[in-house]
């Protein structure tokens, strides 16, 4: 099935965020302590 606009456009807006969440380095944050099932949805849903 071919791309559509409206994936393309999620596409994009997914880039922007993981985009503004680059510049917050917040891939350094230590989640060590925050229990997998409080993460895996935000991680899924953003």
């Amino acid at each position: 099935m071919p791309p559509t606009k409206s994936m393309r456009t999620a596409m994009a807006r997914a880039m922007e965020r993981v985009e503004e969440i680059s510049a917050f380095a917040l891939g350094r944050v230590n989640l060590s302590r925050v229990p997998v099932n409080r993460l895996s949805p935000r991680a899924r849903y953003g």
